[in-house]
């Protein structure tokens, strides 16, 4: 290998190469991934977005876009990468707007409202099906005309 490791070594850290590849991809995104608190839902939005951007945007776009193509075949997979990469950006997004509610920028229960889904979403629609560039800009106008919108009171 050229690694200079054999098989059973990696094996013996990765039983898989399901596993081996759900810790790539969670490797991967842990420097962009980091604990946002500017003070504000907002700014949190954004840069909680604007790291999804880089992160797909950026050279482990490919291997996200390899793994998301093969979720639907391989039940194993889509249940590591639900419970590794998704379930660290659900709570990223649920800290996000709890330190909200928290603040009284939104109402107690925002946190699972459709806004926490509709930014992250519309990037990953852009950049997995319509293959749209997506970059920072794109960021800030989905929370800015999406996210926020849904979360004022009616």
């Amino acid at each position: 290998m050229a690694a200079g490791v054999s098989k059973a070594t990696i094996y013996r850290r990765w039983p898989s190469k399901v596993d081996l590849l759900i810790t790539v991809i969670d490797v991967a995104s842990d420097d962009a991934l980091v604990e946002v608190d500017t003070g504000s839902l907002r700014e949190d939005l954004v840069a909680l977005l604007g790291a999804l951007v880089q992160i797909l945007a950026g050279p482990s776009g490919g291997a996200s876009r390899a793994l998301l193509g093969v979720l639907d075949d391989d039940p194993t997979l889509a249940d590591a990468y639900r419970r590794g990469p998704l379930a660290r950006w659900s709570r990223a997004f649920e800290e996000a707007f709890a330190r909200a509610v928290g603040r009284g920028e939104v109402p107690p229960g925002a946190d699972a409202c459709l806004a926490a889904e509709a930014g992250p979403a519309i990037v990953i629609q852009r950049w997995l099906v319509s293959g749209l560039e997506i970059d920072v800009d794109l960021a800030v106008r989905v929370v800015d005309e999406v996210m926020m919108p849904l979360l004022r009171p009616s």
